[in-house]
Formats: structure tokens, sequence, C-alpha cells
């Protein structure tokens, strides 16, 4: 069930996360290892279970605290479990964020914060453009043995040009940098156009992928024929 929050405070612990994007709405499972971030996390859940999740800018440099991008979301957190391997948390997407302001480092950082919000379009072209996301959104699905069919119906119970690609590029195995991209992308009708961008060389990638699949298939094939004759 989606937790409503009426008002982001003004300031809020910030997560770091090395390879993962969250968008606003979505829901994502993280895992923690740090006891720094456990602690972090303890303390969050006593209060009002809001942080921000925000990508490292480089995952290996030897940095503590570590440098992460300065829009990033605040997130509740909705459900944590403790296994031997760490902390598991799953966490849901408030509002996109920016980082106006460190104010404490230690024993974690916490931030001044502004949300950001959406800079809407409406008309004609934006729905056509929307028609044409998710039309190659499911042709990726279509190729895709990874991506389950049910996200081309969930995506298209989506209304709002936003939402929309922010639903489709959480759920595509691209870069973390086109992700984040997409996370700062504030025009709505810039983050389509960007999405669609990524969606076009992802969806070459995939063809390129079943040809030469198709290809060795029909090697196989071919080899075992020759075999048995």
């Amino acid at each position: 069930m989606e937790e409503k929050v009426q008002k982001l405070p003004e300031f809020l612990p910030i997560l770091p996360v090395r390879d993962s994007v969250i968008f606003p709405r979505m829901v994502v499972p993280l895992m923690i290892r740090d006891e720094e971030y456990v602690r972090l996390v303890d303390e969050v859940l006593q209060k009002d279970k809001l942080l921000v999740v925000a990508m490292i800018v480089d995952p290996d440099a030897d940095q503590r605290p570590p440098n992460v991008h300065r829009v990033g979301t605040a997130g509740m957190i909705v459900k944590l479990t403790k296994t031997e391997e760490g902390t598991i948390l799953v966490v849901q997407g408030i509002s996109r964020v920016r980082i106006t302001e460190i104010v404490t480092e230690k024993p974690y950082q916490k931030a001044r914060i502004k949300e950001l919000n959406d800079i809407e379009h409406t008309g004609k072209e934006i729905e056509a453009m929307m028609v044409n996301a998710l039309n190659l959104f499911k042709q990726i699905v279509d190729l895709s043995p990874h991506l389950p069919p049910e996200l081309v119906q969930l995506s298209r119970n989506v209304d709002q040009p936003g939402p929309l690609a922010d639903m489709i590029v959480s759920t595509l195995n691209l870069d973390r940098s086109k992700k984040q991209e997409i996370l700062e992308t504030l025009d709505v009708k810039e983050r389509l156009t960007r999405l669609m961008l990524f969606l076009n060389e992802e969806l070459e990638l995939q063809k390129m992928g079943k040809e030469i699949q198709d290809r060795v298939r029909k090697g196989i094939d071919k080899s075992q024929r020759e075999y048995f004759l």
C-alpha cells in the first residue's frame, strides 16, 4: 500500500548507493551492509521512515563519506529484513529532491533538501511521444527473456508523461549514468525525448542479440543434422 507524505521535512539523512537510481512512486529493494548506514536506517525507522537515496558519483573512489549526486530521491522505508548478508530495505520513492547543503557528516550525512517538481507539458505531441515510448518498450519486452510481459500492461496504465518515463526506465538494465540523467531531467518533454533515445539504443541491442542467438541456434541445428546423417 502506498503511504502518503504531506510535506517533506527540510532536512533528511542521505543513504548513498553505488548503482541504484530510485524514481518517485517506484518500490525498490536495497541491501545495506555498512554499520553506519544500518544505524541510519534504525534511527530513521524510529522517526518518520524518510531518507534521501542518492547515487555515488564514483563508486570506485575511496572516499568517506562518498560524494553523491546532488539530485536524488526522497523515499520512505516500507519494509526491513535483517539477514546474515546484511539489512534489506524496501524503499518507496516519493519525490525528486536536490541536496542543497550537507549540514552534518557524522555519524552519517544529513542534508538540507529542496523538493523538485516536474515541468509539465500537455497536448498532442506529448501524447504521441507517450505512445511511441510505449511501443518501443513493448518491443523490448517482447525480445527480452528477463522482462515479464506484465510490465507492458502496467506501463499502459500510467497516464502521465513524467511517471511513465520513470516507470519504464526503472525496469530497464540501463547504464547507471543514463538512469541518473533521467532522474535529473525535470522537463517531462525532454525526459520522454531522452527516454526514447535510450529505448531505441536498447531495442537495437536486443535485436542484435536475437540475431546472434538465431545464427548460433541454426549452426547448432545444422551440425546436429550433419552428425546424425
